[in-house]
């Protein structure tokens, strides 16, 4: 039987990594919220919506 060498998926993020990632995440999140979600909403725009299940509101 051959063994095979498997890597591990961990990374190491230090918190100036983290703030950065953040920081992008949130300019890309604002960017779709102005193109997408910002005015009225016409029937052929996307609408947000809020649903309840039994896991909560999302």
């Amino acid at each position: 039987m051959a063994l095979k060498s498997i890597m591990c998926g961990r990374y190491y993020i230090n918190l100036d990594i983290a703030d950065e990632i953040e920081k992008v995440v949130h300019d890309i999140d604002l960017q779709i919220w102005q193109e997408h979600f910002l005015g009225d909403i016409h029937p052929t725009k996307f609408a947000l919506i809020i649903e309840k299940s039994e896991h909560g509101m999302k």
